[in-house]
């Protein structure tokens, strides 16, 4: 019976909460009590001849197996179920309706994404440049309220390459696609292409699909379009997570460069903490005692310019606490990411897996504002137990340049219609204006933008005006970047313009006073070296 229920468990993605192994065994449990408590009554006289009735030991050996079984399915719902990879169960049950579990799915049980009914009615044959064009009528149907939306057949082809860019085979293994449609040489007529286009539109009803460019293919607007952005984030983390055990190291790529296709920041979705950077701080939370509903979290840091040190006990609720107080003593700056309360939303919150992800993005939150003076305020320093003195801190002296080493580079491929383009560059730093350090990183332009938008915000913030001020420094020319990097590069020349012009900006950046103390800057060039 255990084997058939964890075949059905493991088919339909099912985590136990209160059906399969979690209600059948108590279920059992009770039915051989009975059974037991019925038989010692029918043969009261043989009682003590335990050993000789047959009938009281197998009764015996139900209900001791059943208590066994019960106890597992109640406590230690997972060991039933360890598949080849071991997928945490309660992950699982948040991708199962999604391309890694059933496509299948009833769209009640996909989520915000599943209340999106998308459908293709009718076409109309308009004629452009002395040319036919098939403008196919989509009805997009959210709450109720029905919009429609015209596309051509190569609207649609553009949106299916943007969404096998943005995820790679060699991060999302478990995903699958829909099937896109191939009209050449098919010989089909309108309305086959027709019902062929709305099958596909109507499986991309899936929350790992619903990417910014698909809600803009279905011009879906206001609050509803940042639900499903959000509902977007969750799974694609989760998703993620499937091919990750408990005790390895959580990346968004095996070597921290931007694998092409990836429309997500480093600064957003990475967990890794890069040790070398921090200078002023060095921090490291740890989960004290079992993970549960209450966790709470230990805080140990070491100031390595004062051997200062110290630990704190924290729970979530501090830490989030923490980031609306900075909100309002930083504002208008912009603080890190911070791993939101939602962002394990859906899971068990007792889950192990779940919690050790959240544990990684708050360390890695930590490191990056302790170790930015753009950060330091008395609020943050009490936080953490620090008796050090803020100024002590702001008064140090940076000794460290950086340089962009020859020109900047691109990889990519040019399919005639569109591509995808990946800048390298090489940086060199100086201490003391002698080079200790030399390499090479890879970034999408989508990566240049968080920062430079980062970095912007973080001049207006109180705390670095006080630590430039000190320093006699002042950004008087913020360096430009492209305002707009085109969709599809297609042409050699469009890519050298956009080469040209970032070469420029990172050289500038590299030159702007202070720069060498923003940790985003550092993170982003993914500094090797610890010298400051």
């Amino acid at each position: 019976m255990s084997i058939i229920m964890l075949r059905l468990e493991a088919s339909l993605g099912l985590i136990m909460k209160w059906f399969g192994h979690r209600i059948y065994w108590p279920g059992c449990l009770m039915v051989y009590s009975v059974i037991f408590v019925l038989e010692t009554g029918i043969h009261e006289d043989e009682f003590f001849d335990f050993l000789g009735n047959a009938d009281l030991i197998m009764d015996a050996i139900g209900v001791f197996l059943c208590m066994l079984l019960t106890v597992l399915a109640l406590f230690k719902p997972n060991e039933f179920d360890r598949r080849k990879d071991e997928i945490s169960a309660n992950l699982l049950k948040k991708t199962r309706f999604s391309s890694v579990g059933h496509r299948k799915s009833v769209p009640e049980d996909r989520g915000l994404a599943g209340t999106v009914i998308v459908s293709i009615k009718d076409y109309k044959i308009k004629v452009e440049g002395g040319k036919q064009v098939v403008f196919y009528n989509i009805s997009v149907k959210i709450k109720g309220v029905v919009e429609k939306v015209r596309r051509t057949y190569y609207e649609f082809d553009q949106l299916y390459k943007t969404i096998r860019k943005s995820y790679p085979v060699e991060i999302f293994q478990y995903m699958s696609f829909p099937q896109f449609p191939i009209f050449s040489g098919m010989g089909l007529t309108l309305e086959q292409k027709t019902e062929a286009l709305n099958d596909f539109i109507a499986e991309l009803c899936c929350p790992e699909f619903m990417l910014e460019e698909t809600l803009d293919f279905l011009n879906i607007k206001g609050p509803f379009r940042e639900k499903l952005l959000e509902e977007h984030d969750d799974i694609v983390e989760a998703e993620k997570a499937v091919t990750v055990t408990e005790v390895e190291e959580i990346h968004y790529t095996g070597n921290n460069s931007f694998v092409g296709g990836n429309k997500i920041s480093i600064f957003e979705k990475s967990t890794k903490t890069q040790s070398n950077l921090c200078i002023y701080f060095q921090v490291k939370l740890n989960i004290l005692g079992i993970p549960s509903n209450k966790t709470q979290y230990e805080i140990s840091w070491i100031a390595p310019s004062t051997t200062e040190s110290s630990e704190v006990q924290r729970k979530y609720k501090d830490f989030a606490s923490l980031n609306s107080i900075l909100k309002r003593v930083l504002s208008p700056s912009i603080l890190p990411k911070f791993p939101e309360k939602s962002y394990v939303r859906n899971l068990r919150k007792a889950d192990s897996q779940a919690i050790e992800i959240r544990r990684r993005k708050l360390e890695k939150y930590m490191v990056h504002i302790l170790n930015d003076p753009g950060f330091f305020c008395p609020e943050l320093f009490e936080f953490i137990d620090c008796k050090i003195d803020i100024n002590s801190l702001l008064e140090r002296v940076s000794n460290v340049e950086y340089e962009l080493c020859g020109p900047v580079g691109w990889e990519g491929e040019l399919d005639g219609a569109s591509s995808y383009i990946i800048y390298v560059m090489t940086f060199a730093k100086f201490y003391n204006q002698e080079k200790t350090a030399e390499w090479s990183v890879k970034r999408t332009f989508k990566d240049f933008e968080y920062m430079n938008n980062f970095l912007l915000k973080r001049l207006k913030s109180p705390q670095f005006i006080r630590y430039m001020q000190i320093h006699k420094h002042k950004v008087t020319d913020w360096p430009r970047l492209p305002s707009k990097h085109p969709e599809s590069l297609s042409n050699p020349n469009d890519i050298e313009i956009c080469r040209s012009e970032i070469e420029s900006y990172m050289d500038e950046l590299c030159m702007v006073p202070g720069i060498s103390s923003a940790y985003a800057f550092k993170g982003f060039i993914d500094d090797p070296d610890n010298h400051f």
